[in-house]
């Protein structure tokens, strides 16, 4: 406890730099240690679920004669779960789910409430085994629009018994209702399954439920028995499969087809973006902790000269070993508690940031479990910060307290700072290629045009109210133009290409559904060949398709020449084989997809009415002469005066794309404030390493500038001696910052190009900072009149 008081004490003591020591490991501790309550977040994904082990999801795998990799894919039909848990005796019980409605959904009283939700069958709880408050699972959701909500949601309606018998109406499609009947425990953040509204699934019609082929819109999963092996299970699957599916039809239309179950556990582990966010961030912690704590060390040994005499004072006095370890051991503990508390402080008053950046809350990020690692990562921590030092103690001589001594313990230091260099050079090296990945894919030529344009969610109105919509928005002074589409070009949904004479499938394509006439034109995509749909509604059975589909038709089919005025029939679409569709147009080719991710099947497009009555357009496009904040007022304000059944406002077309970019934004931003702490946290250590030696060479430099040695010869010996270290660090951090972004790039398809030339830029950048640090650091010294540093002792 003495020692506890006296290294209190000491903490103001003039020397130490005990202020810049607490700092800088505050800084390095608070980012490291968080960013590794991420990475346990992770890896606790779904451990809420008992014997996780066992919980598999069956997914679809399928392959066509023109194509050579077979593609998995996450989706299943209706009826495969269900049917696979009736016909083999090692699965226990089987479940599915899929989305009907979109997240908001109002109230009696007229209120909107958001509730994530998903359409689940009687045997979700059974599968996965989630702890239910009130209600019978079964029971309410074999029951068509009745719902189970979670504990979190509950609250929001007025609390778990008020939110009984509540009904709630989807904002985008007012037939649709539910009747809440049952109240289950949060799920957790980690967990695949974190819904705050389960809608029982016999709101799908029957055939949608029990179907074994096509209509794969659902998540299938199954509990087995015991933990049992993965291909025997594929195996009896393909048997039950070919029992009730027409296996010969399969083959004569070129499709290979079965189904695998991949355990909860193994989902993660081949989830490549997660893995490899997983990686970055546990590096990053790493790295940061290891950088605070070598800086604490480098600080420790820098500062050993103003403290030999007082060691060996303690040595004289019989201090032993162990003396020495408590010294030190309690001022490690003092710096490292009074770090952590102000990493606390700072972790507290940026937590809604952070919460954004790791796209957890801090509750979720640091529970019981995660809080233990991170103690006993501490306490490794204090062990290393109070074992290095007592060793260093032990090494003075007892003779230093009759002496001046100016050990310079050089190794120790210039090892120190190599860590930390090739560290902040892996980091740096790590947010440059991050940041031009996002600046790629901010600005990446998506083959439309989004200028001026805004979206307004038009889901859920009639089709006539819509209609009226448009044409009282073309009236408006700053509108220059309106259209309509079902889907934005982040995604679609996919349908198979067959030809009269041919059943075979062909290929699969990318079915954006109904647009308007003017679709093509509002949004900048060149009409190639043939035209447009017509305003005036005659496009009955017409069809747009792109360059894309025409290159795919030229392989498959052997069409040759112009295909305007060919016809063909689109699965979904076409009822009947006659039901056929008529190519009258060719647009050229634009990026359908996410800016990570390029959508590479051709497209088709059908006409607003005429798309088989499937959907209609859920999206009114309005073109403004200018987007500024005078035009954006007054289109919401007409939106919130014309459109009662729904709230919505227009959004900038630019905002969605930029939105899509969220996550890596967010890893960018984070290894923004990595860098710019590890940068900070090496300079320091660089700054006191260069002070320390420059007091030590006072004699040495005095004697150069008497034999005739300039200033800038002083400041040329000191700076090669800092790149002679300098210049190896930042090239082995700059090569595993090319493997670690080279792993990161396995996340997209289109990505930039990785070359030594980034790479190197960024090293001789990090050495132009560190030298020019050493240069201004060392200047007063090379300019001081060497007769004054040759009279001191």
């Amino acid at each position: 406890m003495n020692h506890i008081k006296t290294a209190i004490r000491s903490l103001r003591r003039r020397g130490q730099s005990n202020t810049i020591k607490i700092i800088c490991l505050a800084a390095g501790l608070s980012l490291g240690l968080i960013l590794i309550a991420k990475v346990r977040f992770i890896d606790q994904y779904n451990s809420n679920i008992p014997d996780m082990e066992r919980v598999y999801q069956l997914r679809e795998n399928f392959r066509r004669d023109v194509e050579e990799e077979m593609k998995p894919f996450d989706n299943s039909s209706g009826g495969i779960a269900p049917g696979m848990a009736a016909a083999i005796p090692e699965i226990e019980c089987a479940t599915r789910m899929t989305s009907v409605a979109g997240d908001r959904w109002l109230r009696e009283d007229g209120s909107l409430i958001e509730a994530n939700n998903t359409c689940a069958d009687s045997a979700f709880f059974s599968v996965f085994r989630l702890p239910v408050l009130i209600g019978e699972p079964k029971e309410i959701l074999g029951t068509a629009w009745h719902a189970m909500v979670s504990r979190r949601l509950a609250e929001k309606l007025g609390g778990i018994d008020a939110a009984i018998g509540q009904k709630l109406t989807a904002e985008e499609n007012r037939r649709m209702y539910v009747i809440i009947d049952g109240v289950y425990e949060t799920v957790p953040e980690n967990c695949s399954f974190d819904y705050d509204m389960l809608i029982s699934l016999n709101v799908m019609p029957e055939w949608s439920r029990t179907n074994w082929l096509g209509n794969d819109r659902y998540r299938s999963f199954i509990r087995c028995h015991e933990k049992i092996d993965e291909t025997e299970l594929r195996d009896k699957m393909q048997e039950v499969f070919a029992a009730n599916v027409d296996m010969a039809m399969l083959e004569e239309a070129g499709f290979e087809l079965f189904y695998t179950a991949t355990s909860l556990p193994d989902l993660l582990k081949e989830d490549t973006d997660t893995r490899n966010t997983r990686n970055l961030m546990l590096f990053l912690g790493i790295a940061l902790i290891v950088i605070a704590v070598l800086n604490y060390l480098l600080i420790v040994i820098s500062t050993l000269v103003t403290r030999i005499k007082e060691i060996a004072v303690n040595k004289c006095y019989g201090a032993t070993f162990n003396d020495l370890l408590a010294m030190a051991f309690s001022e490690g503990f003092v710096h490292l508690l009074l770090a952590l508390v102000l990493g606390a402080a700072i972790v507290w008053g940026v937590r809604s940031e952070a919460e954004t950046l790791l796209a957890a809350s801090m509750g979720a990020l640091l529970s019981a479990k995660t809080l233990l690692l991170l103690g006993g990562i501490c306490l490794v921590l204090l062990a290393v910060t109070s074992l290095v030092p007592a060793a260093i103690f032990e090494r003075v001589p007892v003779a230093a307290a009759f002496r001046q001594s100016r050990e310079s313990k050089r190794v120790w230091k210039l090892c120190l700072l190599f860590v930390q260099f090739a560290a902040t050079a892996v980091i740096v090296g790590v947010l440059g290629s991050v940041s031009r990945q996002y600046h790629y894919m901010s600005n990446v030529p998506m083959g439309y045009s989004a200028e001026n344009l805004m979206v307004i969610d038009v889901a859920g109105l009639p089709d006539d109210e819509r209609k009226t919509l448009m044409d009282e928005l073309e009236r408006l002074p700053e509108v220059a133009q309106v259209s309509a589409c079902f889907q934005l070009p982040f995604g679609a949904s996919g349908n198979n290409i067959t030809i009269p004479g041919n059943d075979q499938e062909l290929f699969n394509v990318a079915d954006m559904y109904s647009v308007d006439a003017r679709y093509l034109e509002i949004m900048g995509i060149p009409l190639v060949e043939g035209e447009k749909f017509s305003a005036d509604g005659s496009n009955d059975h017409k069809i747009l398709v792109n360059r894309e589909f025409v290159r795919k038709m030229e392989v498959t089919a052997g069409w040759q020449g112009s295909i305007i005025g060919r016809q063909i029939r689109v699965t979904e679409h076409s009822e009947t084989n006659d039901d056929l569709f008529t190519i009258c147009g060719v647009f050229e080719d634009f990026r359908l997809g996410t800016p990570q991710s390029l959508e590479l099947r051709p497209m088709v497009i059908f006409a607003d009415g005429n798309c088989g009555g499937l959907v209609e357009p859920e999206n009114v496009l309005v073109k403004l002469h200018a987007i500024n904040g005078e035009n954006t007022a007054r289109l919401n304000a007409f939106l919130a005066e014309n459109v009662k059944k729904k709230i919505t406002e227009a959004v900038p077309f630019q905002m969605m794309i930029l939105d899509k970019l969220v996550d890596e934004r967010n890893i960018r931003n984070a290894l923004l404030i990595c860098a710019i702490a590890a940068l900070i946290i090496s300079l320091v250590g660089l700054l006191g390493y260069t002070t320390d030696e420059v007091n030590r060479r006072r004699k040495e430099i005095a004697i150069r500038k008497v034999l005739g040695a300039t200033s800038t010869n002083i400041l040329t010996i000191v700076g090669r001696d800092i790149a002679f270290i300098a210049l190896p660090a930042l090239a082995v951090g700059s090569l595993l910052a090319y493997y670690f972004t080279a792993q990161w790039m396995q996340n997209y398809t289109d990505h930039i190009a990785l070359g030594a030339g980034f790479f190197s830029a960024t090293a001789l950048c990090l050495l132009a900072v560190i030298l020019t640090c050493v240069v201004l650091r060392s200047q007063r010294a090379a300019n001081e009149n060497p007769v004054e540093n040759l009279k001191i002792n």
